[in-house]
């Protein structure tokens, strides 16, 4: 019996630690398995504690080593190798959220809430900031209509972004 105690402690802390908020932007990114399970609204969810993030991606840039970059260096005689992956995706991201706090004359800070605003305002199609990916896959995923966990929202036209967060920002 003297165990009782510190276990109940155990559980209350596990199960307290467990407690999720999901955010508005996040709302409508539910999956189980992998797959797609649903909608969901901002508010807590249980995720036990220990589980490693949401781990998915937002939106799409080119990682893949096969159809990557190629480095070439004048002083080491050209091609040295292709490359690809988050080390080549990451500050290029960090370069479009550059050209869009350029083009909107500020900072644009944590843009992700605008990223998932935007998309469920326009959509994707012609003049949407959004290209879906709907073919492929990438070994786990394949590509389907919508936001997908290997692809995201899809690929961002980056010019009409900029011009979707520049009408957001004006208030239109």
């Amino acid at each position: 019996m003297d165990f009782l105690i510190p276990a109940l402690a155990v559980a209350v802390i596990y199960s307290f630690l467990s407690l999720r908020v999901i955010r508005q932007y996040e709302r409508g990114v539910a999956f189980f398995l992998g797959r797609y399970w649903g909608t969901k609204g901002p508010g807590l969810i249980f995720l036990p504690a220990g589980f490693a993030g949401r781990n998915l991606p937002d939106v799409s840039l080119n990682a893949d080593p096969e159809t990557g970059y190629l480095l070439y260096s004048t002083v080491d005689g050209g091609l040295l190798a292709q490359y690809g992956g988050t080390s080549f995706v990451a500050p290029q991201l960090n370069g479009i959220a550059a050209l869009l706090g350029q083009a909107s004359g500020g900072r644009l800070g944590f843009f992700n809430p605008m990223l998932y605003r935007i998309q469920r305002q326009m959509g994707y199609g012609a003049g949407s900031p959004f290209i879906d990916i709907t073919a492929g896959d990438n070994w786990f995923y394949a590509g389907a209509r919508g936001y997908t966990p290997g692809a995201g929202l899809g690929v961002l036209n980056v010019a009409n972004f900029a011009a979707a967060v520049n009408r957001e920002r004006r208030g239109h």
